[in-house]
């Protein structure tokens, strides 16, 4: 890493969306995963 970064040029906000909704995953044991409601919708999705 550098000692000092230069801020100055740069833009407050750039990527800012108010509407963007934040999710943490979360992950889960497979055995759990597959207790879980929507078990079938999440590999719908993602497979």
């Amino acid at each position: 890493m550098k000692a000092e970064y230069d801020f100055s040029k740069g833009e407050r906000g750039k990527f800012y969306n108010a509407q963007a909704e934040f999710k943490l995953p979360i992950y889960l044991e497979p055995t759990e995963q597959a207790m879980s409601p929507g078990h079938r919708e999440i590999l719908v999705i993602r497979g």
